[in-house]
C-alpha cells in the first residue's frame, strides 16, 4: 500500500515513493499504477537494504530483487553522516530500473498470472 492509499493512519506528509528504494528511491520516476513494489527495506548506519517483489501489469513481468549496499564515506558509525540521498537511493533506483528493463526484454516462456495482485485499496 502506498501512503496515499491508506486512510488510517493518514500519511499525507509522505510521498508515494517513500521506502520504495528500487525504481523510485531517487524520486525521479513518476509513480505508475501499473508497477507495484511489494518490499521490505532497512536503513541504518550507512546500510541500505531492499528486498522486493516487483510486478509490471502492463508488461506482464514479475521479478524478485534484493540488495544491500553500504554508503558511509567517512567509515564512522553512528555519526549520522551517511550518503543515502547522494549515492544510495539513486543507485538502488537505477538498479531496479535496469533489472526491470532487462526483465521486459527477457520474456519468460510462461506468462505469470498477476491479476490477483491488483489490489484496490479504496474499497
Amino acid at each position: 500500500m502506498f501512503p496515499s492509499e491508506t486512510t488510517y493512519p493518514n500519511y499525507t506528509e509522505l510521498e508515494d515513493h517513500y521506502v520504495k528504494f528500487f525504481l523510485y528511491g531517487d524520486g525521479k520516476l513518476p509513480m505508475n499504477d501499473n508497477l507495484r513494489v511489494f518490499n521490505k527495506v532497512g536503513q541504518a548506519y550507512g546500510f541500505l537494504i531492499d528486498n522486493a517483489y516487483i510486478v509490471d501489469f502492463n508488461e506482464n513481468v514479475e521479478f524478485l530483487l534484493s540488495a544491500v549496499i553500504y554508503v558511509n564515506d567517512n567509515q564512522t558509525l553512528n555519526d549520522g553522516k551517511y550518503e543515502y540521498a547522494k549515492t544510495g537511493f539513486p543507485f538502488l533506483a537505477n538498479l531496479g530500473r535496469l533489472i526491470h528493463q532487462y526483465e521486459i526484454q527477457n520474456k519468460m516462456p510462461l506468462n505469470p498470472r498477476l491479476d490477483h495482485l491488483r489490489i484496490d485499496y479504496n474499497n
